[in-house]
């Protein structure tokens, strides 16, 4: 009876004209707008509404030939088809914080928050590859957040060559995008030696075809032992599991790719009789360091172990294979602050170039010791991890030392062998 309640409401729908009065945030509407879209039957979990996480929002005066907005980061589109808006109003898209007990990546604010439509509008969440970490893209949903704080999944239609998701409402609500199969990894970057555990969730309920309805979202359950097929690891590493769950135990040394990230692979058959391959994986790491030009942003670089060998301490990275950037820091010594000259140095890789802790004054052949220092706070006597800083003031280009910049470091690295 509710189904064919809601069949009869979509039929109204398509052949009224117009938005509804209300255009305020928070209103419902007046006696001549449509009636709210019927919740499903069944309950789901209420959850707090998603905050604004700083990321600015977006806003568009949209009037009756229709429109399109699209958040700040590119990551949900509104489309308003011709006719549905009688008058210009202003939509309005911010980020906040998923709170979706599925949710997948981040959540959003559709305003005025509450607006309901005479004819339905599309909300589009494009994918990528960061969306489909330890999911796969059939399994990728949409949902709202209603008024009593539970997410309603929704029917979608998929573009698999787009990578676009797309849903038709008649309200504006929180959305976000969901996982119905996930499998996920506490710590995705691991210290050596650490361990992580590893989890595959199902929902049945969501794997089922959804009514116009929708269907409650609930919590996150572990996938029946029965719907896993299989696990399988690739990499360094060690992974022991049962069922659902595992732990992953990282290597005592960080190797080189394709050892390093580590890869799982987990293969599940869940209720309706699909087959799903889910992919993560998991870095080691000898610690952190990060480095940044000039006081722009710090970048994060893998490093290799902390190594001494004739009272010469070594850090050094790999090269980042995004950035093409790396470290390698030397020095005499241990604890203390240590001006730079031919033991203590930093070498700064930025591509093809390669700067130092010398410079030159142009018109001059005379290398200048550049002011700066290498700071070590701790050289692992409790934990093995050897922390410092560095700063190199005027880091001089070995190909032109006139050219300079200003680099700086900061590092916590396990000591090897």
């Amino acid at each position: 009876m509710r189904t064919a309640f809601f069949s009869f409401l979509i039929c109204c729908a398509t052949i009224l004209a117009g938005c509804s009065k209300s255009n305020a945030p928070g209103d419902r509407g007046g006696p001549n707008d449509p009636p709210p879209q019927e919740e499903p039957d069944g309950s789901g979990e209420v959850t707090e509404a998603g905050k604004p996480d700083g990321t600015p929002g977006t806003e568009k005066a949209i009037g009756a030939a229709g429109g399109e907005i699209t958040s700040a980061d590119g990551k949900i589109k509104i489309t308003v088809p011709p006719g549905v808006l009688a008058n210009t109003v202003t939509i309005g898209i911010q980020r906040i914080s998923n709170t979706n007990p599925l949710g997948n990546q981040h959540a959003y604010r559709l305003t005025p928050h509450g607006q309901r439509f005479n004819k339905p509008v599309q909300i589009t969440f494009p994918y990528d590859d960061t969306n489909l970490k330890g999911t796969h893209e059939e399994v990728i949903g949409i949902a709202y957040q209603n008024e009593k704080g539970v997410w309603i999944a929704l029917p979608v239609e998929r573009n698999t060559t787009a990578r676009t998701i797309t849903v038709n409402t008649t309200h504006f609500s929180d959305w976000a995008l969901f996982n119905a199969l996930d499998m996920v990894i506490t710590r995705d970057t691991l210290p050596l030696f650490t361990s992580t555990n590893v989890s595959a969730f199902c929902d049945d309920d969501m794997l089922a075809p959804l009514t116009p309805a929708g269907q409650p979202i609930k919590k996150r359950i572990l996938a029946a032992d029965k719907y896993v097929k299989s696990w399988r690891l690739t990499g360094a590493g060690k992974f022991e599991h049962e069922g659902a769950e595992g732990t992953y135990t990282a290597p005592g040394s960080v190797l080189k790719p394709p050892q390093n990230p580590a890869t799982l692979t987990l293969e599940l058959n869940p209720k309706n009789g699909k087959k799903y391959l889910m992919v993560g994986e998991i870095l080691t790491t000898a610690g952190y360091m990060e480095v940044r030009v000039n006081d722009g942003n710090w970048i994060a670089l893998q490093a290799k172990h902390a190594v001494k060998l004739d009272e010469l301490w070594s850090v050094v990275s790999y090269v980042d294979r995004t950035n093409k950037k790396g470290v390698s820091i030397y020095w005499k010594g241990d604890i203390g602050n240590f001006n730079f000259n031919d033991d203590n140095m930093v070498i700064f890789a930025d591509g093809t170039d390669n700067y130092g802790c010398y410079y030159m004054v142009r018109g001059s052949n005379d290398p200048i010791v550049s002011p700066g220092s290498i700071n070590i706070t701790d050289v692992g006597a409790t934990d093995k991890f050897l922390e410092g800083t560095f700063i190199i003031q005027k880091a001089g280009l070995h190909s032109d030392m006139t050219q300079t910049r200003k680099i700086e470091g900061r590092f916590s690295v396990w000591q090897g062998s």
